[in-house]
């Protein structure tokens, strides 16, 4: 370790850059409070499933920046071993930490954090109560219904807002979703891709590969392609994996970016060949979602052979 380093701490955003895995993780442990949270932001960033544990552990740091940190990164990777203890952070005495287990819960989506949701809808804090009333729409467990109903009368616009959205998701059917991806509101059509891409329906994916290919270039179709690619990989349905690798081959940073993430998520193996090439991406952002896109799928079948 450098002069520097004794006095600032390590260069988080190099170690990032060069995606050192083991720096990174020694600088969540041993760092400052301020290096060792730029250290869980930048696990959550790189995303690699190896690294659950330790972000896991750092909820139970001392420093509240570095539990908050962890808390958010947990919801990027998305491990589903990581809800108990995201479900304990709901209790965090720091509201900012509770925020972000919340946020973090409903990117995961596992129904064991539907009951926590719910009791969090009555948070002091009103951050902690929007990020609970998305999580739960995210979810879409009709237990939250009621609940999500006596949060329209929340004295917060915002907790109010994400409480009607919840609720909409969740009473439309697929086939309302789907109609709504040619809807002429961008926000409308997001939210399309997100439901649908959340509700693990089959006859949702055509109608989202056909979104990604949307040969439209204006900003609304723009963002609405992120957002199918997106759906496509939590969906995980193997029709989506050539349209993916064609998006991964030839759509703007954003949508390859999406696209390598989306093929980790599926974890098919016919992506590999496209995401080694796409480790020469000029895209940096893009190169780290296809190299942790290979991670997934190599660990994804070496647990399938194990058995």
């Amino acid at each position: 370790m450098g002069f520097l380093d004794k006095i600032f701490g390590p260069n988080v955003d190099e170690l990032k850059i060069n995606r050192d895995i083991n720096g990174l993780l020694k600088t969540l442990k041993n760092g400052n409070k301020f290096v060792g949270a730029q250290a869980a932001n930048a696990l959550g960033v790189i995303g690699d499933p190896n690294t659950v544990g330790p972000l896991i552990k750092a909820l139970e740091n001392e420093n509240s920046e570095i539990r908050k940190c962890a808390a958010k990164s947990l919801g990027k990777i998305g491990d589903s071993k990581s809800v108990g203890p995201l479900i304990i952070a709901l209790k965090d005495k720091k509201y900012y930490v509770r925020e972000n287990a919340a946020e973090a819960l409903g990117l995961i989506g596992d129904p064991e954090a539907v009951e926590p949701l719910i009791t969090a809808l009555k948070d002091k804090k009103y951050p902690v109560r929007e990020n609970a009333t998305d999580a739960l729409g995210l979810i879409g467990d009709s237990r939250a219904i009621g609940p999500l109903q006596e949060a329209l009368d929340d004295k917060h616009w915002d907790v109010r807002k994400k409480a009607d959205d919840a609720i909409i998701r969740m009473n439309r059917d697929v086939d309302e979703w789907i109609k709504l991806l040619n809807d002429m509101s961008a926000h409308t059509k997001e939210e399309a891709a997100k439901s649908l891409g959340r509700s693990g329906d089959p006859k949702a994916v055509e109608p989202l590969i056909k979104a990604l290919k949307e040969n439209k270039y204006d900003v609304i179709a723009y963002d609405f392609r992120v957002k199918a690619a997106e759906a496509l990989g939590w969906m995980g349905d193997p029709r989506a994996i050539e349209p993916l690798i064609n998006v991964l081959k030839k759509g703007t940073p954003a949508l390859r970016e999406n696209a390598a993430e989306a093929l980790g998520r599926i974890g098919d193996p016919r992506a590999i060949g496209p995401l080694q090439e796409a480790l020469d991406d000029i895209s940096w952002d893009v190169r780290m979602k296809a190299e942790n896109a290979l991670i997934k799928i190599e660990y994804k079948l070496t647990n399938e052979n194990s058995f």
